[in-house]
């Protein structure tokens, strides 16, 4: 891809993104289990799948809190990477399958350190979907660190046509965020896998 396409793609990225921040109206739902998670100063790992990748992304904007999130040195990846930056993420850059490693030494920092915020998709980048990756999970529990899981749902929205089938929000659209009740159950990605879809499924029936 030339440095022309990759600027005009970050560009258009950008401002739709700033789109969606900025005229959708928010509603959060269990906001106070974060909050809560805060106040005792622990590290915090906000868990979710891939295809809410853009609602976590333009709430954590909205928020203003400072944020360590995982990003795939996939080239594709790289480009909603760059935009994260520089609305002031802090970036992990690595995935599962690369420079795996690498990402868990830098999560056992961050882990180490009081009120350190982390957002993961954990069957990113490449799926499949819906079920999580090694690694993350256990290190988070080692480390007693709060997990959180969170979904985003949109009045209007598209599908795109990937692994995930990724949630895009449209402008203007009313856009509801919920929190999860803290997962307490050991570090078997299934269990955690059930944590997620189930609370899913419970807050699409609300």
């Amino acid at each position: 891809m030339s440095t022309f396409k990759k600027t005009l793609i970050l560009f258009l990225l950008r401002s739709y993104l700033f789109l969606v921040v900025f005229t959708c109206k928010w509603k959060t739902y269990n906001f106070s289990i974060l909050k809560n998670a805060m106040k005792e100063k622990n590290p915090i790992l906000l868990s979710c799948w891939h295809e809410n990748l853009v609602y976590f992304s333009c709430f954590f904007r909205l928020w203003k809190k400072k944020v360590h999130v995982i990003s795939s040195t996939h080239p594709d990846s790289q480009i909603l990477a760059k935009v994260l930056e520089s609305w002031g993420f802090e970036l992990i850059k690595g995935s599962s399958t690369r420079g795996w490693l690498s990402v868990l030494k830098k999560l056992l920092s961050v882990f180490k350190t009081k009120n350190s915020i982390v957002a993961i998709t954990h069957d990113g980048p490449k799926g499949p979907p819906k079920k999580s990756k090694p690694g993350a999970l256990k290190a988070a529990i080692q480390n007693d660190v709060s997990i959180i899981g969170m979904r985003g749902e949109a009045s209007n929205f598209w599908r795109a046509n990937s692994w995930d089938k990724t949630l895009i929000p449209k402008p203007f659209s009313t856009i509801k965020i919920f929190f999860y009740p803290m997962y307490d159950g050991d570090d078997n990605e299934e269990s955690f896998d059930e944590y997620l879809n189930t609370n899913e499924e419970r807050t699409v029936a609300c």
